[in-house]
């Protein structure tokens, strides 16, 4: 009887451990996407955290802007290019990069929103989810928006260099 509550709690204490190790590892690649999102000048970043919610499908959405389709871009390629250099991870689906005003980054616990300014506005997704628990990120001192298009450049041969690269 000893044995066996003894090996109970060995198996309990490894579901708790590798529970508490993943979420190490998402809160680790949201500090490395958000970080990719900043160094090409993403604009009002949020962080939804859904982990309290029943039945939320992911536990945290990051929510920011760019002020032109390029830069909607170059912001999404950056949290590609940020992720896989950084934690070796890849999104399960990319959505939107090719409107230009809504790219959708799904990378199972974490699903990032990167908006036109205007459709920001207009979709509210930080209203929708009122009731969740909200972090603003500031934005960088001197965070004057970059020439987008050298930078959506720049990530796109950034982005296909890590492609052709074993894993």
């Amino acid at each position: 009887m000893v044995q066996a509550l003894q090996l109970y709690f060995r198996e309990i204490r490894n579901v708790l451990d590798k529970d508490h190790m993943e979420s190490n590892l998402t809160e680790e690649l949201l500090e490395i996407a958000v970080a990719g999102i900043q160094e090409v000048k993403g604009q009002r970043i949020v962080v939804l955290d859904f982990r309290e919610m029943h039945n939320a499908i992911t536990k945290y959405f990051v929510i920011c802007q760019g002020n032109s389709s390029t830069h909607v871009d170059a912001i999404a390629r950056s949290v590609e290019v940020f992720t896989h250099r950084d934690a070796n991870e890849k999104p399960w689906t990319v959505q939107g990069l090719r409107s230009g005003t809504w790219a959708l980054l799904d990378y199972g616990d974490i699903v990032f929103h990167v908006f036109h300014k205007e459709q920001r506005d207009h979709y509210g997704l930080e209203e929708l989810w009122a009731d969740v628990p909200r972090r603003d990120i500031p934005e960088l001192e001197g965070s004057e928006v970059p020439d987008t298009e050298a930078v959506s450049a720049t990530n796109t041969q950034a982005v296909s260099a890590t492609d052709t690269q074993d894993d």
